[in-house]
């Protein structure tokens, strides 16, 4: 999963060339500390509120336990995708590499391998939806599922800008 470059990992934080094109998000109630699920200013973990602010797409870190780039839209996820092999990136990616997102067939051969001896060996895979929204960054599990503890790490899908 892609995640934020600081807080706790020691990767670079190195800007990309894309921006965020979105100024909302949708939030959960837990999440907003209120009743209801709702529109929030866009944000993330590493830059904090940024709403209508033109702010750059960090390059992404693929660590474990590393915070999730949630609040990202679908769009932002593959514009910062598809440049992860321009001039100066981190990773030392050169322009042949073929760096997207996922692709249906990709995610079918997931599916299948997973249930091979190889894989999970007919436990079916879950979503990870525990909402890990307390404020505090320490590492937390709950029924054999862990995360981290803040209201920036939560679990779920990480292309959809409604955690």
């Amino acid at each position: 999963m892609a995640g934020y470059a600081s807080g706790n990992n020691n990767a670079e934080v190195k800007a990309s060339s894309v921006y965020y094109t979105q100024t909302t998000s949708q939030v959960t109630s837990i999440e907003r500390g209120e009743s209801t699920d709702g529109s929030e200013d866009a944000r993330n973990w590493l830059d904090g509120i940024y709403g209508e602010t033109r702010t750059t797409i960090k390059y992404p870190v693929f660590q474990p336990l590393t915070y999730y780039m949630n609040y990202i839209s679908c769009s932002d996820a593959y514009n910062i995708a598809k440049v992860l092999t321009e001039n100066g990136n981190t990773y030392g990616l050169s322009e042949e590499a073929d760096s997207h997102l996922i692709k249906n067939s990709e995610w079918g051969a997931i599916a299948y391998l997973s249930q091979s001896e190889y894989g999970l060996n007919g436990i079916n895979i879950v979503k990870n939806d525990i909402t890990l929204a307390s404020g505090n960054q320490e590492r937390t599990s709950s029924e054999g599922q862990v995360g981290v503890d803040s209201v920036y790490g939560v679990s779920g899908c990480t292309t959809a800008s409604y955690q």
